[in-house]
Formats: C-alpha cells, sequence, structure tokens
C-alpha cells in the first residue's frame, strides 16, 4: 500500500514552514500571472496604436503597393 503524505500537525514548526513555502508557491503564480496579464496589455495597447497610424494612411496615395506587389 503507498504511503500517504499526512500534514504536520497545527501549530508546529513543520506547519508553519509547509504554510510559508505553500504561501511562497502562490505568491509566485500570481507574480507570474501579472507579469503574463502585463505584457498582454502592453502588446494591446502596441496593435492599438499600430492601427491608429495605419487609419492615417490613404490608400488611394500614389506609389504605395498593395500586399500582392510586396
Amino acid at each position: 500500500m503507498p504511503k500517504t503524505r499526512r500534514s504536520p500537525p497545527a501549530g508546529s514548526r513543520e506547519r508553519a514552514q509547509a504554510d510559508l513555502a505553500s504561501l511562497c508557491r502562490r505568491v509566485r503564480e500570481l507574480r507570474r500571472r501579472a507579469a503574463l496579464a502585463a505584457l498582454c496589455g502592453a502588446a494591446c495597447h502596441a496593435a492599438a496604436d499600430a492601427e491608429e497610424c495605419l487609419a492615417g494612411i490613404d490608400a488611394e496615395l500614389p506609389g504605395l503597393l498593395t500586399t500582392s506587389e510586396l
């Protein structure tokens, strides 16, 4: 029969260390998720800025190449 892992008893030093380790893992995960959201947010803003710049270009200007000509 496989051994089951038991939690240290409440109030023990081992339990406090286990709780701290668990909290540290959760904080690292939150930091990782926040970094991903910030990256996505920055990419979204950059795309919006690019769209705004492109919207100001008149596609009928002479000399502009079509996509197939590029």
